[in-house]
């Protein structure tokens, strides 16, 4: 019996030296796959926070687009304001002008016409020989 027992014994202690290699090997395995996963997990994690940057840099130009779109139109609708304004106070200033000018024809016109009436004379001021005619001083006289 005892040499079954050393037998048992022999067996046991080489099925649990076995083990232990086994366990060896498999922790050996797991730690290889670990320190692998943790590399692919670690090379993810800079490409997501790549993409993250890249994308809030996006995000950013798109705001700021979007802002300067925004002020962009409000520019144009305050300038095309002040330009409508602009037009309407130089289109009543033309307006003014042009009534002054007409005013001023008017003017010009009545005092060329007396000038002109002054120049020649209507015949009842002279005494009145014949309408519409100058009394001239003959040769004779």
């Amino acid at each position: 019996m005892k040499g079954r027992l050393e037998e048992v014994m022999m067996s046991a202690a080489t099925r649990r030296a076995e083990s232990e290699q086994v366990i060896m090997d498999l922790s050996n395995q797991v730690k290889e796959e670990y320190e692998k996963m943790k590399k692919i997990y670690k090379e993810e994690c800079r490409r997501v926070e790549e993409l993250n940057r890249d994308n809030k840099k996006y995000i950013g130009e798109s705001w700021f687009l979007t802002i300067w779109c925004r002020s962009s139109k409000a520019n144009g609708t305050k300038q095309s304001y002040i330009l409508t304004n602009l037009i309407n106070s130089q289109q009543e200033e033309i307006a003014e002008l042009k009534q002054m000018k007409d005013g001023r024809f008017e003017e010009e016109k009545e005092i060329y016409q007396i000038k002109l009436q002054n120049k020649f004379c209507t015949p009842t001021e002279f005494g009145g020989v014949h309408s519409g005619t100058r009394n001239f001083p003959s040769k004779q006289e």
